[in-house]
């Protein structure tokens, strides 16, 4: 086959058209030749019983068996056929040879089937046998028929079918070709227009020439795979950005701090302290804020995995409320865990963890000194729910569609954190099949809503 996709279709609908037209010309062949003989042996039957109703005729008129039988064969019209009259011993009273003497000679000496075929094909002869009886006498006539005029309407059929079937094939073959390159041009139209998109132009998208056919269904199948890898990259680039960004200050901090330190070539003991404190803290920092871009990488690229087990929400809940409240202690905040029941969950409890522990820091950074932060446990229309709420001056409006975007910091966001806590946990809530929603914020507190399925059935995502 060839390797043109143009060309095998071409060559499959020359082909399949002419597969048709032979078997379309073969089956009207033997139809054909069905009603050929079939018409010649009506009309010999014909015949022959005209014949049969002549001799009775011939002998009431008191003619002799020889007189009656030669009247009968000069007095019938039938110059295409051959007529023997023979008495019940085989004898030939009368006989006339039409265009056919010799094959009705050969018929006149068979003796037994009605109607028969000759032995040769190019010799052919259809027969019909009729008997007569009269005054206790029998007699025989036979009306004989060449093959060869049937033989040639076939032939000029099977001629025909030589120049129809070629012809046809060959029209097809170039209507075809033409057909599949009308049909085709837009996908060489979509390839040219496809190399020349490249990551610095994914904006850039395939004519769709006709959006209601196949052709057209693939290339707004293409523009929507380049819409979503634009997106894709786009994303990734804006992460890149963020990260080096974010990594660059404390990258900084540290450097300076170093710096600063060893430009003289003694300094006090406490000064080593302060600066090795310093590297400590934003070494923490980065440590955490690698550990968040390698989290969220590995969620992008389907490739972190969650370790399923039984757990119970409520003991889970417990202890991150137990590790915020000393985390809240220089601050004098404040944390309350109120739950209504077990919540019984299978999930990664690691994972989880974290995702509540992020949602913890967010409140308690946001939440003024001495003020609560409340978590609360509960469960509604087959979902547990958990709500951790913060005394805060709130989420503006205008950003609260874009608090769980990476990186993202509104205004009014604590100092030294990069922006990737709230993502992670929204993250965390989708990949156990739940969501992470903003239930409500205004001046006086925000509360975040996670929700997550207490069927022990739920779909995780991988």
């Amino acid at each position: 086959m060839p390797d043109s996709v143009r060309a095998r279709l071409t060559l499959w609908y020359a082909g399949t058209l002419t597969v048709a037209l032979v078997a379309a010309f073969g089956l009207g062949h033997v139809l054909f030749s069905r009603s050929l003989r079939q018409r010649m042996d009506h009309s010999l039957q014909s015949s022959a019983d005209a014949l049969t109703k002549l001799m009775e005729d011939e002998r009431l008129e008191g003619e002799s068996p020889s007189a009656a039988a030669e009247s009968t064969v000069r007095e019938s019209a039938l110059p295409d056929r051959a007529v023997t009259v023979k008495d019940a011993n085989g004898v030939v009273l009368a006989a006339r040879e039409g265009i056919v003497a010799r094959r009705s000679r050969a018929a006149s000496a068979a003796s037994d089937a009605v109607v028969r075929f000759g032995t040769d094909q190019r010799d052919v002869e259809r027969v019909v046998r009729e008997g007569v009886a009269h005054d206790g006498h029998r007699y025989t006539i036979v009306v004989g028929s060449s093959w060869q005029p049937i033989w040639d309407d076939l032939a000029l059929f099977r001629r025909t079918a030589y120049l129809v079937v070629p012809a046809a094939a060959l029209l097809a073959a170039l209507g075809g070709w033409m057909l599949t390159g009308r049909s085709l041009a837009p996908v060489v139209v979509m390839c040219a227009e496809a190399r020349k998109i490249g990551d610095s132009n994914l904006e850039q998208r395939l004519p769709v020439l006709n959006p209601r056919d196949e052709l057209g269904t693939l290339a707004a199948t293409f523009n929507d795979l380049l819409a979503r890898l634009h997106a894709g990259i786009t994303r990734q680039r804006g992460f890149v950005a963020d990260a080096s960004h974010e990594l660059r200050t404390p990258l900084s901090i540290v450097r300076s701090a170093a710096t600063l330190t060893l430009d003289r070539p003694r300094r006090e003991e406490h000064e080593y302290r302060t600066a090795l404190q310093v590297v400590a803290d934003e070494s923490r920092r980065l440590s955490r804020l690698v550990d968040d871009m390698l989290t969220l990488t590995r969620a992008d690229s389907g490739h972190h995995s969650l370790r399923i087990a039984p757990l119970c929400l409520a003991e889970l809940l417990a202890e991150v409320s137990r590790a915020a409240r000393v985390l809240g202690a220089p601050r004098a905040l404040r944390v309350s865990f109120t739950f209504e029941g077990e919540a019984p969950f299978t999930g990664d409890e690691e994972l989880l963890r974290r995702m509540l522990l992020n949602l913890v820091e967010n409140a308690q950074a946001h939440s003024p000194e001495g003020s609560t932060v409340a978590l609360h446990l509960g469960s509604h229309g087959g979902r547990w729910l958990i709500r951790v709420r913060d005394q805060g001056p709130g989420i503006p409006v205008d950003e609260q569609a874009r608090v769980f975007e990476r990186f993202y910091r509104g205004e009014g966001s604590a100092p030294g954190g990069a922006g990737l806590g709230l993502a992670i946990a929204r993250w965390i809530a989708e990949a156990h099949g739940g969501s992470l929603t903003i239930e409500s914020s205004a001046p006086g507190g925000t509360i975040l809503l996670a929700s997550l399925p207490t069927r022990q059935s739920q779909t995780l995502a991988s």
